[in-house]
């Protein structure tokens, strides 16, 4: 089993981790999610990082939903 982590891009500011970890998670056990906030507003920076503990669930996840729409958005997946 090997970790693999993905940078999510393209997130619409009001996205919350929750969400976040709700959509991603249909693919795969997710080990950790670094949801990226400004420091001194605390709104989302557009992007994040998830963990999964196989990489092949993280290749599905990039498959399916890169150049996704997602909440007004579309996705960036690497």
């Amino acid at each position: 089993m090997v970790k693999t982590s993905i940078y999510v891009g393209g997130l619409n500011s009001h996205i919350s981790k929750e969400i976040l970890k709700t959509k991603f998670s249909v693919y795969g056990e997710i080990q950790s999610l670094v949801f990226v906030k400004g420091k001194e507003t605390g709104i989302s920076e557009g992007y994040a990082y998830i963990e999964y503990n196989n990489k092949e669930d993280a290749v599905k996840a990039i498959d399916d939903l890169n150049d996704q729409p997602f909440e007004g958005n579309h996705l960036e997946l690497f």
